[in-house]
């Protein structure tokens, strides 16, 4: 039981981290397509349309991805939680056996190790999340100032 754990809670991570990866780099190479309006037709010109969907990369950047991440980090911490739940029936179960009660044991120590590292990581995103990046780019950062030795 204690190998089927470790493994499914790995892959988990694993495809979680994948898709988180994949998700933001899809987002941040998105391009809305433009299609050209024909003249004859009523509606919004293209130039229009391209400052209307000019957000929808902050708004995958900045409110869709974080949302994900938080839902998938939840479920996590419910899954460490059931986790638990399931090693102290295990735990109240044993009769004294000594191994199902280490198993038992070791089963609550990496759930409560996991579900710490859920709210720990729900906490990383939230503050990345709402960090606000001010000030202008195009000039490049300057150094300390050096001084000059007589």
């Amino acid at each position: 039981m204690k190998k089927f754990s470790t493994i499914f809670t790995i892959s988990i991570l694993a495809l979680i981290a994948f898709f988180s990866f994949e998700l933001i780099s899809i987002a941040s190479n998105f391009q809305p397509p433009t299609i050209i309006k024909p003249d004859l037709l009523p509606g919004p010109d293209s130039t229009e349309v391209a400052q209307a969907t000019e957000g929808s990369r902050e708004i995958i950047l900045g409110k869709f991805l974080p949302r994900l991440t938080v839902r998938i980090i939840g479920l996590i911490g419910a899954a460490a939680l059931l986790s638990i739940v399931i090693g102290g029936v295990r735990y109240a179960t044993a009769y004294g056996k000594d191994e199902t009660l280490e198993a038992a044991k070791n089963q609550i120590l990496y759930s409560i190790i996991g579900f710490i590292v859920a709210i720990l990581s729900y906490t990383i995103v939230t503050i990345v999340s709402n960090v606000e990046f001010k000030g202008d780019n195009s000039t490049p950062a300057q150094g300390p100032p050096v001084q000059q030795n007589p």
